[in-house]
């Protein structure tokens, strides 16, 4: 038991994203149309849109649970609630994200990466080929 849970540590140590990898993740895997798409969907590009409900805030509607499961993926509690507001911090989420989750890069796996459904991936990807 003792080994599975070093293992477990040890596999978990080389997932984390370090703040300076960021941009370098940011500059080498060009998501921007498809964010802008994702924005088009989610807020309109409203920095201060909140769902109906309350739990998702900022340009790409982002959850509590995102916050901290990005702050998982950094080893350490890097962005606040208050930063789903923040539209560069709203992104830089998104890739960190996408990094952990989305090695190949696929659009499709983006797309469900971030809310489920063929209506919303149909939705995202009508606004992603508009600005191709």
């Amino acid at each position: 038991m003792r080994k599975v849970f070093y293992l477990f540590v040890l596999v978990m140590s080389f997932i984390k994203v370090q703040a300076n990898d960021i941009q370098q993740i940011m500059a080498k895997h060009d998501y921007s149309g498809l964010i802008s798409a994702i924005i088009a969907v989610e807020s309109k590009g409203d920095a201060n849109a909140v769902s109906k409900n309350g739990e998702c805030c900022g340009i790409l509607q982002i959850t509590p649970i995102m916050v901290k499961e990005v702050n998982n993926l950094m080893g350490y509690e890097k962005y606040s609630l208050q930063d789903r507001f923040d539209r560069d911090k709203s992104i830089e989420m998104f890739y960190i994200v996408q990094h952990a989750y989305n090695p190949s890069h696929d659009v499709r796996r983006a797309i469900a990466l971030w809310n489920r459904g063929e209506r919303y991936y149909n939705r995202v990807m009508k606004h992603y080929r508009a600005s191709a």
